[in-house]
């Protein structure tokens, strides 16, 4: 009898062991938020040594190039700039950002950027119903980026400058929109490129001089970049 206590005894003990290790190893982490890149992308400093860059998990902004990319972040930024998060990491990407989901105080950051309809519901990454319940929820009060009549998904939008990149590098100087077909719908993107007034430069979607503070100048061709006496960007090579 004495024996049977003992090995129940030390089974539950490693039993409890595993169930603490579990619990620890589930517990959010905690930053101080030091950059917001744009809607959906954060930086974090933990313990005032390392930083840890954010992706919001089930979610996707705008990109900063594309309407309501610019307010998404701002928005963010007023939730969480400065102040200190709490993330509980999903997965991690590519570029070894942690996907999380993100909390100031009881916020869900994620949540609320899709509430107010600064983001959509990231569907090929997310099955949360609460998610799509506020997503619908936002479209149909038309919040944020679905008061345009045909918001373009970021993904399709990421999806058509890496699509421009690819046929400007080839050569094809008539390239002005692009076709991008998904799940069987075409979904048509037009190639904006931008121009220095000061410079007299153009550039491409994907260029990091593509938004600069003088290339107010828009065209929807490379030729009719040319024609109006704009000069290719040697960094992009539109």
């Amino acid at each position: 009898m004495s024996t049977q206590i003992s090995r129940l005894s030390s089974t539950l003990f490693h039993l409890l062991l595993l169930l603490l290790f579990a619990a620890c190893s589930d517990a959010p982490d905690s930053g101080r938020v030091v950059n917001i890149a744009d809607g959906d992308t954060i930086t974090v400093l933990r313990d005032n040594t390392s930083q840890d860059k954010i992706r919001m998990y089930g979610i996707d902004c705008p990109e900063k190039s594309q309407p309501f990319g610019q307010k998404a972040r701002q928005f963010t930024r007023s939730l969480v700039f400065g102040k200190r998060i709490t993330f509980r990491t999903m997965d991690r990407d590519r570029y070894g950002r942690n996907i999380a989901w993100v909390y100031v105080g009881k916020t869900n950051v994620n949540a609320e950027l899709v509430r107010v309809g600064y983001a959509w519901h990231y569907r090929k990454y997310s099955d949360d119903p609460v998610l799509q319940r506020l997503e619908n929820e936002a479209r149909k009060a038309k919040r944020g980026l679905w008061s345009d009549t045909a918001p373009l998904p970021p993904w399709d939008y990421r999806n058509g400058k890496r699509m421009a990149s690819s046929v400007n590098r080839t050569g094809n100087a008539h390239a002005g929109t692009l076709s991008v077909k998904k799940d069987n719908a075409t979904i048509h993107s037009a190639i904006l490129y931008h121009g220095n007034v000061s410079s007299t430069k153009f550039h491409l979607p994907d260029c990091p001089a593509y938004d600069c503070k003088k290339c107010t100048a828009v065209f929807r061709s490379r030729g009719e970049a040319i024609e109006a006496g704009y000069k290719p960007c040697q960094t992009c090579k539109p």
